[in-house]
């Protein structure tokens, strides 16, 4: 095969839905290598291959500083993004925790989790997209971090539409695959300068670098990993291939990457300017904006872009959701219901949104929100920079909030449809655990020391009064076994919907007590017509009766 045949990109998923938006204090380049050290000195007690939670908390608590619900997001979020994992063992494992009836039961349940130790170095490396430069955190002394509360870091944050961007990923891989490297290498086979010239890299070390890099073949169609693309027949000779048993040498292998590394083919940049349009909104209804929906495919890999839609509703069931990643992009006023399993959501600078979305396997991100619901079954929610957002989730982990967020409101899942229950299976979630009134604040301080004392910080959410609950009905005729919502409702969020049902049934038995003439009931009727036809404009729902009457049958099986 010809050297020419082999194109490599960087992963999107790992950099766009693995990172987290919150500066790595203490994960800098310096103290990853001191763990990979560490690591390595242990690899005789069975550290290698598998890294078990008890030994990274240890790690994480004891050496690094850093809080044991920080260690454990980490943890928990390489876990939903490995493939090792089938939808049948995450379904298995939710049900073994639900089974625990203690704190204690349950950690000892995580204790017997564990992860590929290498390529989770790899992953904690990922989080310094983060990042402007890499650079700064090399000058600094090689010890562990102090004791005392960490500082702020020097570096800046990127804006969030970089972690979305695969041009910054490329120039992340291409900076830090040197260091990548280093960390999948016993120290004896490192250098202060770097790669030792004959250092060599396992299969397994090699392996863990798909978590970085994937590519084609041709004439090959499929999107296969490094580890496999690098060891093929016709590259063995230029990619540093040593042997079924000695693995690779990393220097030639480093050039053979960095010669074939290019753009993602599927990605956010690439769907816009190549994916394919799609006709789900009218075009500058209501705007001088131009909505854009486009889709981009590639080997199995799916990215769906929703851009600039304004004052209109979106309905889809749709085979090109299922295991999407989708974004949605400076949308305003609208009501969208994406009916499918996707393997992530993004929004990105929306204002007063209604979205209810089927199981989402990764993550739902928002970012620089405003004014928006989200309804969601999801592995994992994460929100920065928003304000006024009011979340309904059904998730086995505690939703992220980050910096920037004030007056978000949590509340249980409260909307199904009927295939609700077959998608939560197809992207393996449970209706338990269910953390959704458990928000994590997670990268900020809660308080802060000044002259005059410590002041603490207002928490930036709350959680939905019951009385405020007032569930939604996906108004689409679709077949399915869902006839309500997983895992049911909190007891006191049923009791706040059956005093209100109480107080319609009651209402109805006064119109029938009164004994009403015919013209008084219609009298009656017209003016309960009118103050809900009122209040349907003043909350802005007839916009969406009208967009649903005039769209037909939204639901796209195609």
């Amino acid at each position: 095969m010809d050297k020419s045949t082999v194109r490599l990109w960087p992963c999107w998923e790992p950099l766009a839905v693995g990172v987290l938006p919150v500066p790595p204090a203490k994960l800098g380049i310096r103290y990853l290598r001191k763990v990979s050290a560490y690591l390595w000195a242990r690899a005789q007690d069975g550290v290698l291959p598998r890294l078990t939670w008890s030994l990274w908390r240890r790690v994480a608590c004891a050496k690094l500083q850093l809080p044991e619900h920080t260690a454990w997001v980490y943890f928990e979020v390489f876990d939903s993004l490995s493939p090792e994992f089938t939808v049948t063992d995450r379904l298995e494992r939710a049900e073994q925790l639900s089974q625990c009836s203690n704190e204690r039961e349950l950690e000892a349940k995580r204790a017997m989790l564990s992860v590929d130790t290498l390529t989770f170095l790899l992953f904690l490396l990922v989080q310094q997209t983060q990042r402007v430069s890499l650079r700064s955190s090399l000058h600094k002394d090689d010890s562990w971090p102090d004791q005392g509360p960490s500082m702020p870091d020097d570096d800046r944050l990127v804006t969030q539409n970089k972690v979305l961007d695969d041009r910054h990923h490329l120039s992340f891989i291409l900076s830090s695959f040197s260091e990548a490297l280093r960390l999948l290498l016993p120290p004896d086979e490192t250098s202060l300068d770097g790669l030792a010239p004959v250092a060599c890299l396992s299969h397994q070390a090699v392996k863990a670098l798909d978590l970085l890099v994937e590519g084609r073949a041709s004439p090959m169609k499929n999107v296969l990993g490094l580890s496999i693309l690098a060891a093929l027949p016709g590259q063995r000779d230029s990619s540093g291939w040593l042997g079924p048993s000695q693995g690779f040498a990393a220097k030639s292998l480093e050039f053979w990457t960095r010669s074939r590394l290019g753009a993602n083919p599927c990605s956010l940049s690439s769907c816009v300017q190549y994916g394919r349009q799609l006709s789900w909104a009218e075009h500058g209804r209501g705007t001088t904006k131009r909505v854009r929906v486009a889709f981009c495919s590639h080997s199995g890999s799916k990215v769906l872009l929703l851009s600039d839609l304004s004052g209109q509703t979106v309905a889809r069931s749709s085979a090109r959701l299922t295991g999407a990643h989708v974004v949605l992009h400076r949308c305003s006023s609208a009501y969208i219901y994406l009916l499918s399993p996707m393997r992530s959501v993004t929004l990105n600078r929306c204002r007063r949104l209604q979205l209810v979305l089927g199981p989402v396997e990764t993550s739902v991100r928002l970012c620089g929100c405003r004014e928006v619901t989200v309804a969601a079954a999801c592995r994992r929610l994460g929100i920065i920079s928003s304000s006024s957002c009011t979340l309904h989730l059904l998730t086995p982990s505690r939703p992220l909030v980050f910096t920037g967020n004030e007056g978000l409101n949590f509340a249980p899942l409260h909307v199904y449809y009927p295939l609700l229950e077959e998608h939560m299976a197809y992207c393996g979630l449970a209706s338990i655990p269910n953390l959704w009134d458990k928000p994590l604040c997670f990268g900020i301080d809660k308080c802060s020391h000044s002259e005059s004392g410590t002041k603490c910080q207002p928490m930036p959410y709350g959680l939905l009064p019951p009385d405020d609950l007032h569930p939604l009905s996906v108004p689409f005729a679709m077949s399915g076994l869902t006839s309500e919502i997983p895992g049911g409702l909190p007891k006191i969020y049923q009791k706040a919907l059956d005093r209100r049902q109480r107080r319609i049934q009651s209402w109805e038995g006064l119109v029938r007590e009164a004994k009403l003439t015919r013209e008084q009931r219609t009298a009656l009727k017209d003016s309960v017509e009118q103050t809900f036809y009122t209040w349907l404009q003043q909350m802005g729902f007839k916009q969406q009766l009208d967009s649903l009457l005039a769209s037909g049958a939204p639901a796209d099986k195609t």
